[in-house]
């Protein structure tokens, strides 16, 4: 069993994710070195995600949506507008499995 855990607070994100055989996995980021934020909605039997992209990693942190703290996270995502609110709207009815991203252009981020 692996199950995630996200928390926040003004400068950081925290990711826990829970196992019951391993050690768990904990990971933190700035808010301010995120680049890049992405949807994937799925259907009714798979959590939707998550994908965070910062400057200082080349791969995204995935992060469920059902996790403890994901509707908690994805709300403060778009309060911080990381993620175009229009596109929140939009995204649970899109095909299932596209991944939706903020800025749009993958260029506009680059340093």
């Amino acid at each position: 069993m692996i199950w995630y855990r996200v928390s926040f607070d003004n400068e950081n994100v925290y990711i826990n994710i829970l196992k019951t055989k391993e050690p768990d996995e904990i990971s933190q980021f700035k808010w301010k070195d995120i680049i890049r934020v992405c949807y994937k909605a799925w259907s009714y039997y798979k959590s939707d995600e998550i994908y965070i992209f910062t400057k200082n990693r080349s791969e995204s942190y995935v992060i469920p949506t059902e996790g403890i703290g994901g509707p908690e996270l994805w709300g403060e995502i778009v309060r911080r507008e990381l993620y175009d609110e229009k596109l929140t709207v939009k995204g649970p009815f899109e095909k299932e499995g596209e991944l939706n991203c903020w800025p749009i252009e993958k260029d506009k981020f680059k340093e």
